[in-house]
């Protein structure tokens, strides 16, 4: 089984990116390998940048590590394509 650990916060981040989608939002998407989930063992860094309706940005890093990693990026993906944003 594939280890996750998934990080969000409201930093930006700068990194070269491709356009996505999370939670029906436009987001940018960048994946390295080991990238900056290396540092901890990861073998994979997948960083996505949600902006929102009220000027702030969602940053959410996600390290994976170990055998089954398609699978597990396929779980990541569902749980960024299930997120949901107040409309406050």
């Amino acid at each position: 089984m594939a280890a996750v650990l998934v990080d969000v916060s409201n930093q930006v981040m700068h990194f070269p990116c491709t356009t996505s989608s999370a939670g029906s939002r436009p987001s940018h998407q960048a994946v390295s390998r080991p990238g900056f989930c290396g540092r901890i063992g990861g073998t994979e860094t997948i960083s996505v940048q949600i902006p929102s309706n009220n000027d702030n940005t969602y940053a959410i890093t996600v390290c994976l590590r170990g055998p089954e990693l398609a699978r597990a990026k396929r779980q990541v993906q569902a749980v960024f394509d299930s997120v949901s944003f107040d409309s406050s």
